[in-house]
């Protein structure tokens, strides 16, 4: 406000907003960078010579195992470590970023990050990434509804609306078995995460040794590619003989379950613990007050006042499952087969109108199913322990939030 006085929108956005979203940026960006040294579908289909992408051929190509099992011979042993120390770096500089983030705009009296004109601009920014995101997605459409008809003896190329529908449609009944697996493993992985994850959590927030392993998790795994994850899984299952373990691996979807879990636990350990900061800390106080104990203030606290937002962060991670190939690709059992999967051998065989189809009923799908689960994750209602809707003043009293050590 005291900005507004004197100075111009640029000013203001270059000297307030700008210093305080430093770290948000930061964050992303490094975000961004581990997602893509990760993930294993765009850099396979453009032969992109990363990390996981060579940990991925190594596999496909019958390589042997070094390292315990992790890593395929090839890879040089002094480029691999430097490569892994990057990232552990990178993720370590995430780590301290959103630190400072969440002591940035916890600050009641300072100036807004996003009033006035910076609103607009962020509006503006929201525009310009749906038309960039809509570019392929145009592309998309305009792949699968078009056909090739003659035209007096002459072969040319014509969209229409109905072609469109008939390659959706055909696009959904050649592969409905790979959504139904899809479905299955993203119905089945995302609340046992989550579940994993509250417990994991509970014990955290006891003292500082849970709350350096709750991030040792996430540092450990955030740096880990998805065929790291799923060559670890591999030599896992190689060294276990008990039947029920063999079976449970070879009929179920136990390994890409699993694979896919472990792949997504830093980005759910982040979301659940930026939550969890956002509970104020006498909630808790005066549930033990009330005579309930650790585990039952925990359970009474976090899913009366999170339960909608745990259910939104629940389905923002399940499409997460449904899109995962990095490190489930490795340990599919024989006859299970997914919808990433079943896309990414479509396009290296050429993209047709199904092919095209496949893909943009997937990303209408997960994006449309994404964004509800994130909406429910920013929609809360703060309630008292007791079960009553907290006032304003309460809210406004609240103490720093779960984590804030």
């Amino acid at each position: 406000e005291a900005a507004r006085i004197s100075w111009s929108p640029w000013r203001i956005f270059f000297r307030v907003t700008l210093p305080r979203m430093g770290p948000a940026l930061v964050a992303g960006s490094v975000w961004a960078v581990l997602v893509a040294s990760r993930e294993i579908a765009v850099t396979d289909i453009y032969q992109i010579r990363t990390m996981a992408e060579q940990i991925y051929l190594g596999y496909a190509l019958g390589a042997g195992l070094d390292a315990g099992g992790f890593l395929p011979v090839g890879i040089g042993t002094v480029q691999t470590p430097q490569l892994v120390l990057f990232l552990v770096w990178l993720m370590f500089a995430a780590w301290l970023a959103m630190g400072r983030i969440s002591g940035s705009l916890r600050q009641r009296n300072d100036p807004g990050i996003l009033d006035g004109s910076q609103q607009r601009g962020s509006r503006a920014a929201v525009w310009a990434t749906g038309i960039l995101f809509c570019v392929p997605l145009l592309n998309l459409v305009g792949r699968a509804g078009m056909r090739t008809v003659a035209v007096g003896g002459i072969p040319q190329q014509r969209w229409s609306l109905p072609n469109l529908f008939h390659a959706m449609g055909t696009a959904l009944r050649d592969s409905w078995p790979e959504w139904q697996w899809s479905l299955v493993i993203s119905l089945t992985g995302a609340p046992m995460l989550l579940v994993l994850l509250l417990l994991v959590t509970c014990v955290a927030s006891r003292n500082r040794a849970g709350r350096i392993f709750f991030w040792s998790t996430v540092l450990q795994l955030g740096v880990c590619p998805g065929p790291v994850i799923g060559r670890g899984l591999v030599a896992l299952s190689g060294s276990s003989s008990g039947a029920l373990w063999v079976w449970l691996w070879d009929r179920t979807i136990l390994g890409p379950v699993l694979a896919s879990g472990l792949y997504l636990w830093p980005l759910a350990a982040i979301c659940l613990w930026s939550l969890l900061r956002a509970i104020p800390e006498n909630l808790f106080d005066v549930a033990r007050m009330n005579g309930r104990g650790e585990w039952s203030a925990w359970i009474v606290v976090v899913v009366w006042n999170g339960g909608r937002t745990i259910v939104g962060l629940w389905i923002f991670v399940g499409a997460l499952f449904f899109g995962e190939l990095s490190a489930s690709h490795l340990v599919r059992p024989g006859g299970i087969d997914i919808v990433p999967r079943l896309a990414l051998g479509k396009l290296h065989s050429g993209v047709d109108e199904v092919t095209a189809a496949t893909g943009l009923i997937a990303a209408i799908l997960l994006t449309v199913v994404a964004l509800l689960g994130w909406w429910m994750v920013g929609v809360r209602v703060p309630r008292s322990a007791g079960g009553r809707v907290e006032s304003e003043a309460m809210a406004e009293r609240a103490g720093p939030g779960f984590f804030s050590g």
